[in-house]
């Protein structure tokens, strides 16, 4: 069997990228990797309008159909005292089921 995914770039005023952003994220914050603790409603009310209002903030979805089944966040920065950019790849999760499965029984 072959598993077709898609990779894109997410974009932060999109409503399904969104929902699949904060759905992966709020997954990988659930498991032990990430802290074993849900996304506060706070945080999942004002993420992607930081993110998105954030220059240096990248992220990309990977998609299995319609299902949302893999995030990395990346952010750009700039060091004034080295003159050098740098970046920070923060968050990657990959779940072949998708969000809604990694959630199961978590949280």
């Amino acid at each position: 069997m072959t598993l077709a995914y898609e990779i894109r770039a997410a974009d932060y005023a999109n409503l399904a990228d969104r929902q699949a952003l904060l759905a992966l994220l709020d997954a990988y914050a659930c498991d032990p990797m990430g802290g074993a603790q849900p996304l506060s409603e706070a945080v999942k009310t004002r993420l992607c309008d930081a993110l998105g209002a954030f220059n240096g903030a990248r992220s990309w979805l990977a998609w299995h159909g319609s299902q949302p089944v893999g995030l990395l966040n990346a952010f750009w920065g700039f060091q004034p005292s080295r003159q050098h950019r740098y970046s920070i790849f923060t968050i990657l999760w990959f779940n072949p089921l998708g969000a809604d499965k990694a959630l199961a029984g978590r949280c």
